[in-house]
């Protein structure tokens, strides 16, 4: 056991520092707050640490980084709008607060889906997941750098129905048309992921490993298909009940009573013999 998490919580982030570093957490709502770990007192293993940030009723945090000084935070909204700001905007407060705000969200926007921190050397580019399996991969320098209290700028296309789950920094090396081309495999941790899980790109399923309960899990594309195909093998299996007519056909009374009368006949002609 690493920590005490209540029922409803969930170990999401481990951190390594180094002594003497700060810590920024990200929620949904687009807040963010800034401490020092001195402020985070040690403890054993089954103790349930202390808060870190105070989250409103439904919110969340999506993101937990060392901070880097000379860095910045980038920030993405679930349907595709993201912005980056320097480290140097958000200062440093105690921990357990309501914190400041880092990205601004709305019905356009959608919820923050994820931050990530790039370092003072700079990033390449950046990979963004969606909840059906499309990776997109974004340049840093097309993410515009703005203040905190902003929406940012659509840097990918997403709808309500397949939403931003996450965002990671790309390999140097990787481009455009090796994703294009399936012939790179990028090994992506998002936010509550157990472990990371590999994307094959150019339409190929995603192998997703389990994961905690989340509002915005993102099932795999063949785990999908397999279970579509089941439910049309059942409706095919299935035969239509064949419906009998609630009364006989025209002329099948009169038939009968002939039938019945020739039958009669011929038993009279029997007995008379």
């Amino acid at each position: 056991m690493a920590i005490n998490v209540d029922a409803k919580d969930r170990l999401r982030w481990a951190l390594h520092t180094q002594g003497g570093q700060e810590v920024i957490l990200v929620s949904a709502s687009g807040q963010s707050i800034r401490f020092s770990e001195e402020d985070v007192r040690s403890m054993g293993l089954a103790a349930g640490g202390v808060g870190g940030m105070r989250l409103k009723r439904g919110d969340r945090v999506v993101s937990a980084h060392v901070v880097d000084p000379g860095g910045e935070l980038a920030t993405i909204t679930e349907l595709g709008y993201a912005k980056r700001t320097g480290l140097d905007q958000y200062s440093s407060q105690g921990r357990n607060g309501g914190g400041i705000v880092t990205h601004k969200v709305s019905s356009r926007t959608g919820k923050v889906a994820a931050a990530y921190l790039l370092p003072a050397q700079g990033v390449e580019s950046l990979i963004v997941l969606q909840e059906k399996g499309d990776v997109k991969l974004v340049e840093t320098e097309a993410v515009p750098q703005m203040g905190r209290g902003v929406m940012g700028k659509q840097v990918t296309l997403a709808a309500s129905a397949n939403r931003v789950a996450a965002v990671k920094a790309a390999a140097a090396a990787l481009t455009a048309d090796d994703i294009a081309a399936g012939v790179v495999e990028q090994t992506v941790a998002p936010p509550g992921f157990l472990r990371p899980f590999r994307l094959r790109t150019a339409g190929t399923a995603i192998r997703q490993l389990r994961r905690p309960s989340h509002p915005a899990v993102p099932k795999p594309v063949q785990y999908l298909q397999k279970r579509r195909d089941r439910r049309d093998a059942r409706k095919r299996a299935v035969s239509k009940p064949v419906r009998l007519p609630l009364r006989p056909p025209a002329g099948a009374a009169q038939e009968s009573r002939r039938d019945a009368a020739g039958t009669a006949s011929k038993g009279g002609d029997g007995a008379a013999a």
